[in-house]
């Protein structure tokens, strides 16, 4: 029981560093920029972000490492398959689709000053305007994110609950826990609902496949076409619920027979690890 406990704490620990490491390294890189180069806030943002990233990609990719190195060629080569990468970016694009419908069509119900937040946290990043935040959010947030929430936290959650006798359904419990402190961890409330349905749905990914590059590859795909696809795509379609709701169940066929095709032989059992 002190061991599970322990356990815990240490997922949550991987919570709090993540923080930790974000405020440390974007306000450090900010000074920095203002001191030496005179750099306003508005033009030194994106390489914040871009450092941020970088840092969680140094210190969990480490942290990570030391857990599960041995691991590493065994999920290359279970995940390069021409199946599974195709499976995976059917799923990914299936999946970008039904979380944008899905909320284009909450939209009008969730209340105006959230979504107003979020727009000036997006602004302010200069996401779809930068480069370096473009190429954080696309390629650096996937990897390092995927590394804290279903690579660490995730791996130490499911040592609280592995054999239990209803492992099966207590994984969900943990995998909310995860999916709820990454939608938390985006720090506004529009965002963090969002990224805790896409936590869920990744968690149970990494769950299946028992690889931390499935989680990476599908978070990757997912931010490239939200931010290459989707957009040209919304701006083109009239504003209408009914194609709204079209799409989104598209999404989610398309997204379950993603998850259909891909297919892993695991060489251990879940049980014995998660996310390798």
């Amino acid at each position: 029981m002190l061991k599970r406990f322990g356990n815990f704490l240490l997922a949550l620990l991987v919570f709090v560093v993540s923080f930790l490491v974000l405020v440390v390294i974007q306000n450090a890189v900010v000074i920095f920029a203002a001191i030496n180069f005179g750099m306003p806030l508005e033009e030194s943002t994106p390489l914040a972000v871009f450092a941020g990233h970088v840092g969680f990609i140094v210190v969990f990719g480490l942290w990570y490492g030391i857990l599960k190195s041995r691991y590493a060629k065994r999920s290359i080569k279970k995940v390069a398959t021409p199946r599974n990468l195709g499976g995976l970016l059917v799923l990914s694009l299936g999946l970008s689709f039904f979380m944008s419908y899905g909320l284009a069509i909450a939209d009008p119900l969730i209340p105006e000053a959230i979504v107003e937040e979020y727009m000036k946290i997006m602004e302010n990043a200069q996401l779809g305007e930068s480069l370096l935040t473009n190429l954080a959010g696309c390629f650096l947030a996937p990897i390092g994110e995927e590394l804290i929430f279903r690579g660490l936290m995730l791996y130490f959650l499911m040592k609280v609950i592995r054999g239990t006798k209803n492992e099966k359904v207590l994984f969900w419990v943990v995998n909310l826990i995860q999916a709820v402190c990454f939608g938390a961890f985006h720090m506004n409330l529009y965002q963090g609902m969002y990224a805790t349905v896409l936590g869920m749905l990744i968690g149970y990914m990494a769950y299946k496949s028992n690889t931390i590059l499935v989680p990476i590859l599908i978070h990757m795909i997912y931010n490239v076409s939200q931010l290459v696809l989707m957009e040209p795509i919304g701006t083109a379609l009239p504003e209408n619920t009914i194609i709204y709701v079209l799409l989104m169940v598209a999404g989610l066929v398309v997204m379950i027979v993603g998850m259909r095709i891909v297919k892993f032989h695991k060489e251990e059992s879940v049980k014995e690890e998660v996310a390798a």
